[in-house]
């Protein structure tokens, strides 16, 4: 199959049917992943985030890896249910993701100024509904779980964003963050992961990627709660 002359929304039913298919992964990025950084930063300068962030290509690339989040978690919900209007429709897709992860992450860090209380590695904070975060930012719906289920799920994940921003640096800190939180939160195998739109790692370096991070967890977070 020539992934290069697929249709967009042909490469998009591919994609979302078959997430292991690390060519029509590859053919994704190279149609969207500049159409998906170029939202990203409009976003981010429209909101005034790059002028004040020393460390802005830092949170840049978490940012773009978390839109590939979006559209990979949930066995690719996203592009499951996405529903094109026209071929390129994809486009105006994207950037309402991407607008909403940017705005996601300045609602979490509103959240963290309005506390102004720094979270501990030992002791994290518990959320509560006014303090938490507040992520709404998913473009599909999902079923509500239920006030309480929800706020136990959000704070967890809050928290291991807190932990993982803690214990990882440098350039591979954005791809190692997302191969965790595909491991954690949607519970993919080293192998699957490994498959996921061109991470091109092999399953044996995904998991020594895992079990570098187990090793750099505070003392009592290493045990059954992550691993």
């Amino acid at each position: 199959m020539d992934f290069k002359t697929l249709a967009n929304t042909k490469l998009i039913e591919l994609c979302a049917e078959a997430p292991r298919n690390e060519q029509a992964w590859t053919e994704f990025c190279v149609r969207f992943d500049e159409h998906i950084r170029l939202m990203v930063l409009r976003e981010c300068r429209e909101k005034h985030l790059s002028k004040d962030k020393p460390q802005f290509e830092e949170i840049f690339e978490d940012l773009v890896q978390d839109v590939y989040f979006k559209l990979v978690q949930k066995n690719c919900k996203a592009l499951r249910e996405y529903k094109a209007s026209a071929e390129n429709s994809i486009y105006a897709y994207l950037a309402i993701i991407a607008r909403n992860v940017v705005r996601g992450y300045l609602t979490k860090e509103g959240a963290k100024k309005r506390r102004a209380l720094l979270v501990s590695l030992e002791a994290p904070a518990v959320h509560s509904a006014e303090d938490g975060e507040l992520r709404v930012i998913d473009t599909i719906p999902a079923p509500d779980p239920g006030p309480d289920a929800r706020l136990d799920s959000e704070s967890q994940k809050q928290e291991v964003e807190s932990l993982l921003d803690k214990i990882l640096k440098g350039k591979s800190k954005a791809r190692d963050k997302l191969i965790f939180k595909l491991y954690w939160f949607e519970k993919l195998s080293p192998e699957q992961i490994s498959a996921y739109y061109g991470i091109q790692l092999s399953p044996k370096r995904v998991i020594n990627i895992l079990s570098g991070i187990k090793r750099r967890l505070p003392a009592g977070r290493q045990a059954t709660e992550f691993f």
